[in-house]
């Protein structure tokens, strides 16, 4: 009956987590994270049928061979490739996936279940007894195969500041836990226990990839509108161009979750920074070259750049003095006006705070254009300023020069209503 419940138990969970895999490769199928979540799932889904098997043929009086044989492959391949998946899904994540280990991987796990087919058949057909003992899982490989378990953790805990999702830790630790505990029982490889706790990891690995995927963007959307509506307020009830700039700067750091951020205006061949969130005030005014820093790189390419990790990433001249002592990631988006970098906004984080991602730089490139709007907006009142001041000035020239004149001069509207005179005209 336990053993009943806890089967019931993990096809409950891994049907769960299978209509959330549908769901995401519906959303967005092409992507790989996706993929691979896919397939590590289907094979827990093979272990699981490979544990059914084995404990259903050792429930009955009599084995049967060729279900204890499958049985066994099922747990043994289940065990193997979903370290194997694991690794793959996690490394994915945080970029860092080697290929050669997992084509090594793949290669092992078809041995390994090609080698229990062979030998354990070969085993029963040899055996002149016709006695069948229940195979045995060698911990040999399933040891091998749980190291790429183990070394998924490690990839997760030194990536841990751009994988941040407390879903995804949780589900990795108890997926690991789970792998690790199938090397107690020898009988079958796998206690009741461990696999209830490989499910449920499994399930909230995909609920942290639901939460990234659509939860997550569907909130920030909200917050995109409503920060976009606020800044467009800020334009239209502000003339002032710093004092956007620096709003500009601070929503900007809040949307990636930064620590910092500001503007860089361009200034002929340099640029000048004009504004800035919760950044030092010694850098007001600050004089960038446009061939140094990130920053003058996103200028003179027309293109948003990103570095994880300033100190160690960025090589040539910094964007700011103590930059690389400072900064831990940080993003550069060129502010394009009639296709024109007009400037550049930055957004920054310190050296324990959040590694910026591609995603933040999407999330930078939808608010630069409120910034080329302010930038024009202003723009065009000085113009409108500066036009004002020079109509003004020459209507004064021209009243003086006709007051001074000794010729009467006298000017009407359309309806011959007077409006000028000068002196000589009474």
């Amino acid at each position: 009956m336990p053993n009943l419940i806890s089967l019931l138990f993990d096809g409950f969970l891994l049907s769960l987590a299978f209509v959330f895999v549908l769901l995401l490769l519906w959303h967005d199928r092409q992507k790989r994270q996706i993929q691979i979540l896919a397939i590590f799932l289907v094979v827990l889904t093979g272990w699981n049928a490979g544990l059914m098997l084995v404990r259903a043929a050792t429930l009955t009086d009599s084995y049967n061979p060729d279900s204890l044989l499958l049985g066994v492959a099922l747990i043994e391949g289940g065990i193997a490739a979903s370290s194997v998946a694991f690794y793959a899904f996690i490394s994915t994540l945080a970029g860092t996936r080697s290929p050669q280990l997992v084509r090594i991987a793949v290669m092992s796990i078809i041995a390994v279940i090609s080698m229990r087919v062979v030998f354990t058949a070969w085993a029963w057909a040899a055996d002149s007894l016709n006695v069948i003992e229940q195979p045995r899982i060698n911990n040999l490989p399933v040891l091998f195969f749980v190291f790429y378990a183990g070394l998924a953790l490690y990839t997760l805990y030194t990536q841990r500041r751009k994988i941040t999702n407390g879903f995804l830790r949780s589900g990795s630790i108890l997926f690991a836990v789970g792998q690790f505990l199938t090397l107690i029982n020898a009988d079958i490889g796998i206690a009741a226990f461990a696999t209830n706790t490989i499910s449920l990891g499994g399930l909230l690995i995909v609920l942290s990839v639901v939460e990234a995927e659509m939860i997550q963007p569907l909130a920030e959307r909200g917050r995109q509108v409503a920060t976009l509506y606020h800044v467009g307020k800020e334009i239209v009830g502000n003339a002032r161009l710093i004092p956007v700039l620096e709003e500009i700067s601070k929503q900007a750091a809040s949307w990636v979750g930064g620590d910092a951020g500001g503007v860089f205006l361009r200034d002929g061949d340099h640029l000048r920074f004009v504004a800035g969130y919760n950044m030092p005030s010694s850098y007001a005014n600050y004089i960038l070259s446009a061939n140094n820093g990130l920053a003058g790189l996103a200028a003179q390419t027309g293109r948003s750049q990103r570095v994880e990790r300033y100190e160690s990433d960025w090589k040539a001249e910094p964007d700011f003095p103590h930059a690389p002592l400072a900064f831990g990631s940080m993003i550069a988006t060129p502010i394009l006006s009639r296709e024109q970098v007009s400037g550049v906004l930055i957004a920054i984080t310190g050296h324990h705070g959040k590694l910026l991602r591609d995603d933040d730089v999407y999330r930078l490139e939808l608010l630069a254009p409120q910034a080329a709007i302010v930038i024009g907006y202003t723009g065009l009142l000085d113009l409108k300023t500066a036009l004002a001041e020079t109509i003004e000035d020459s209507r004064q020239q021209l009243e003086t020069v006709l007051t001074s004149t000794e010729s009467p001069v006298i000017a009407v509207d359309r309806r011959m209503h007077l409006i000028f005179a000068n002196p000589a005209a009474y």
